[in-house]
Parts: structure tokens; C-alpha cells; sequence
């Protein structure tokens, strides 16, 4: 069985949660400068389903110098 022919079921079966779950996190204001309502949104629902998760934190020195 191919990958799509594992995936496309699993989401044929959850696709209201996926549909709920999309709903939620483009309700969330994101926009430049704002997204850690959204990040934090991610983080939560990651999580949840088992995903071990590391926050890494923006170098502002590096990105105004263009050394990212």
C-alpha cells in the first residue's frame, strides 16, 4: 500500500476534526508580529497528540543583520 493510499483514508475519517481544527487556528489573528496567540495555539494541539516539542526564540541581532 502506498503512502497516499494509507493517508487518504485516515483523513477521509477525520475530516471534521481536521475541518474544526483549521477553523480554530485561521480564527487566530497571525498576522506579522502576532503570531504567538497562533504558535502557542500549535503548541497546545502538538502536544496533545504525543508531539514532543522544542520552543526555539528568535535571534534579533542575527535577523537585522541578515545572518539567519
Amino acid at each position: 500500500m502506498t503512502d497516499t493510499k494509507k493517508i487518504f483514508p485516515k483523513v477521509d475519517e477525520n475530516k471534521d476534526n481536521i475541518i474544526y481544527f483549521l477553523k480554530e487556528l485561521i480564527e487566530i489573528d497571525s498576522s506579522t508580529g502576532n503570531e504567538q496567540n497562533a504558535q502557542y495555539f500549535l503548541n497546545q494541539k502538538f502536544k496533545e497528540i504525543g508531539f514532543a516539542l522544542k520552543k526555539d526564540f528568535p535571534n534579533y541581532e542575527k535577523i537585522e543583520k541578515n545572518e539567519y
